[in-house]
């Protein structure tokens, strides 16, 4: 008897089913290639939506950073320039400068404020505007450190009023300096990945391209 072709890689010789190692071989050697690729597009999947939802979270709290610290800055400074002379008496009230510095750094402070909140809603210079912003609560963080190391019972006056307060406890100023850590927190997330969108910077670059 003659030999007979099998059509998945032998030949039937007699009785007898004798393999191709040939055909065979180039069998597995065309799937492993195949399941190689098709694990790889897996695992570049998952790594691709791991990438996306990172995305996501980072640009959510950029959103959240950069306009809530715009609100912080424009509240605050639109207190304190409603009411000059609390303002003046607030930082006096610290007791670190003479009264010509303290009245000139209380008719400054509101006005340099609300042009940072300004800048942040608007998104002008986002990480020059929140590197500035982290500093000024910094500073803030530390006269109220100063004022309470010193035995002061004083109000901070961050979003006004502010001077002597005889009910100020140890609470009030950690209080107070906790809050401020989140705000100069939310400071350096803008530095580090700003939140772009509706930044009036961007669209004054576009525009003159």
């Amino acid at each position: 008897m003659g030999n007979v072709s099998v059509g998945f890689g032998g030949v039937l010789r007699g009785s007898h089913f004798r393999p191709n190692p040939l055909k065979l071989g180039a069998v597995s050697t065309t799937l492993t290639p195949n399941n190689a690729d098709a694990g790889g597009a897996d695992s570049a999947h998952a790594e691709s939506g791991k990438n996306n939802k990172t995305a996501m979270v980072t640009t959510a709290i950029g959103f959240i950073a950069r306009f809530g610290l715009a609100v912080v800055w424009l509240v605050s400074g639109w207190q304190k320039l409603a009411d000059p002379v609390t303002t003046k008496q607030s930082v006096a009230a610290y007791e670190l400068f003479s009264r010509d510095v303290s009245d000139l750094i209380g008719t400054a402070l509101p006005v340099v404020e609300i042009a940072l909140g300004v800048m942040l809603l608007a998104g002008i210079f986002l990480r020059a505007t929140a590197a500035v912003s982290g500093v000024i609560f910094a500073v803030f963080i530390a006269g109220i450190i100063s004022a309470w190391a010193r035995g002061l019972t004083i109000d901070c006056g961050c979003f006004g009023g502010g001077g002597y307060n005889a009910n100020v406890t140890a609470w009030t100023y950690l209080s107070e300096i906790l809050r401020d850590l989140v705000f100069a927190a939310g400071a350096a997330w803008v530095v580090k990945w700003p939140f772009k969108k509706w930044a009036l910077y961007v669209q004054l670059y576009i525009a003159a391209m």
